[in-house]
């Protein structure tokens, strides 16, 4: 690939788009500014394609502020083609591939199919802590947080989760006021859920 990975994709005015001196750049232009020439010429046919917004800037080697063309997926596309640039073929593929990857909020070392496990993943790990949660509002609310101390580890652990509730239940923190130890209500329970 020519002059690095320049094809980065942003979105401006809502809709994904492709600079237009990064698209020069790759397109193999010797002064990558010369393409929005090009662009001027072929105006007519890209506003059919969809607007063609520009964002003002300043130079980095200095000069006068000048206007960048950002250009959607089918005016990059068409562009490319309009180059006759040896890479343009190669250029129209990533062009596709990039504004693809930008717009399912992939970086390009990441596939899809990588993404979609590691959301599964996460997905599983929030319904699990969900469960347990739901679990430990219900020995709480049946013995309080003193069982809720008791028990957390154990209900945690079960949907692979390590918690060690020992500080907290030592330094006071959930006492709740009861004191289930020294209560015997005759049932031969011992408030654990």
């Amino acid at each position: 690939m020519k002059n690095g990975d320049s094809l980065t994709p942003t979105t401006v005015e809502g809709e994904t788009r492709i600079r237009d001196i990064d698209l020069g750049e790759r397109l193999g232009f010797v002064r990558p500014n010369k393409i929005r020439e090009l662009i001027e010429r072929w105006m007519e046919a890209l506003l059919k394609m969809g607007r063609c917004p520009t964002v003002g800037y300043r130079p980095a080697q200095g000069g006068k502020e000048t206007n960048a063309y950002y250009l959607n997926r089918k005016q990059a596309i068409f562009i490319t083609a309009k180059a006759e640039t040896a890479e343009a073929t190669e250029i129209t593929i990533e062009i596709i591939e990039k504004f693809d990857a930008y717009e399912r909020g992939l970086n390009s070392k990441e596939s899809l199919a990588a993404r979609r496990m590691r959301v599964m993943e996460a997905n599983a790990k929030t319904n699990a802590r969900r469960a347990a949660n739901n679990a430990l509002m219900l020995i709480g609310k049946a013995g309080g947080t003193r069982s809720i101390a008791r028990n957390a580890s154990r209900v945690y652990g079960e949907h692979g989760f390590k918690v060690d509730m020992g500080d907290a239940f030592d330094q006071g923190e959930l006492f709740d006021g009861r004191d289930d130890d020294d209560k015997d209500d005759g049932s031969g329970s011992d408030g654990d859920a």
